[in-house]
């Protein structure tokens, strides 16, 4: 299973991130390039977008630990093979689980 993608700084229009950025943009360039101006909106909104990315990386780990970790805990107070975690897991995550098919 893939991890998913995140969203590049531009692209999370639910917040007004794009909105967002476009407006530091035009701040910081105007309608065309030019390098005297002060770029200090533009860093700042790049900052703040990738610390908002890193949060969010932060809260997935740790959901998906303690996704790992109830499984885990079920299977040893019930006596099952630690096998079954993956599976559990699977379920857990995506709500589906196939039954492998005899060759």
């Amino acid at each position: 299973m893939a991890a998913p993608r995140l969203p590049g700084p531009t692209s999370d229009i639910s917040n007004g991130g794009c909105r967002t950025s476009y407006d530091a943009l035009s701040e910081v360039g105007g309608p065309s390039w030019q390098p005297d101006n002060d770029t200090s909106r533009w860093i700042r909104f790049c900052l703040s977008a990738h610390h908002k990315q890193a949060q969010l990386v932060r809260q997935r780990l740790d959901q998906a630990a303690q996704l790992w970790e109830l499984p885990d805990t079920w299977l040893r107070r019930n006596g099952l093979p630690e096998r079954v975690a993956s599976a559990l897991h699977l379920v857990a995550t995506d709500g589906q689980y196939a039954e492998p098919r005899a060759p």
